[in-house]
Parts: structure tokens; sequence; C-alpha cells
């Protein structure tokens, strides 16, 4: 989710699969993996998957819903009191 929290706040909307696999250093090992957690994330409401306008449908397109967003800048945000 910090991968697509951080696509965010470049002004991206949305990431490939592919980049989000890279950018956590899944590019070539378990991509089985990430789609297992992209599963559970859909599940709860904190992504949404769809195709690629490109026509390739094998390209996944990924964005945080506002909950993942909400979630993901509550769990960034310093804990008040601690010393960063």
């Amino acid at each position: 989710m910090i991968v697509l929290y951080n696509a965010m706040q470049a002004k991206r909307s949305e990431v490939h699969f592919a980049d989000l696999a890279y950018g956590i250093d899944l590019a070539y090992s378990n991509k089985s993996a990430l789609t297992r957690i992209c599963d559970k994330l859909e599940q709860h409401g904190l992504i949404a998957r769809r195709r690629s306008d490109d026509g390739d449908r094998r390209r996944v397109l990924l964005a945080l819903t506002e909950s993942g967003r909400v979630l993901v800048e509550t769990l960034a945000a310093p804990e008040p009191g601690l010393a960063r």
C-alpha cells in the first residue's frame, strides 16, 4: 500500500501491477504472493483494480480507494509525543 500511496503523492492516480511488483522487489520472484495480497486488500476495500485502457488485458492498474488512502495516512502520521 505504501508504493501505491507514493504513486498517489506523485500525482499518479493508478499504478500498473508490474510497477508495484518492481517497487517492492517482487518483479522477478513471487508475483503470485503479490496477487494474493492485492486480493485481500481489494476484499477489504483498500484498493481497486481495473484493466488497462491500452487494449492489453494482461495489464492491471491498481489504485488506493479513499479508505485505503485514509488508512495509509493514519499509519504514516507521526505518533503525538514521539520524536522523529
